[in-house]
């Protein structure tokens, strides 16, 4: 089911939310007449009950699908696991940058630490060999 079909189902639920109200003030005036007319009485607590039913089991289905977004179940709009695996792969690559950079650095100064110590090293001269 799209989103636009869902949204179209939570408009319908609060039209027949609107409809339960009107069956239930409806009742009620007729439960408060001194001549109730039972079967009426009974038709629209008939109604009132079948209404609420149907919006309990939409809104059952419409919080089962919100619960199964929010975990990260598979469902046929679901982001949420693409975005967790976005994510690792991001800190994997920054551990990989952190890493060469700190390898670099390593390089740089074991560079500069044998130059150092080149040009500290006693210079002999040929002569001075045989």
């Amino acid at each position: 089911m799209s989103f636009s079909e869902r949204l179209a189902k939570l408009d319908d639920v609060e039209k027949s939310i609107v409809h339960l109200v009107q069956s239930a003030g409806q009742c009620l005036a007729e439960i408060g007449k001194d001549k109730t007319a039972t079967r009426l009485a009974e038709s629209q607590a008939q109604d009132f009950t079948r209404r609420l039913q149907a919006i309990e089991k939409t809104i059952i289905e419409q919080i089962n699908y919100l619960s199964e977004v929010g975990v990260g179940a598979a469902h046929e709009s679901s982001a949420y696991s693409q975005v967790q695996i976005k994510l690792a792969v991001e800190e994997k690559v920054n551990y990989v940058y952190e890493t060469l950079a700190e390898f670099r650095r390593r390089r740089e100064s074991a560079t500069v630490v044998s130059d150092e110590t080149r040009d500290r090293a006693p210079k002999i001269e040929s002569s001075e060999l045989s």
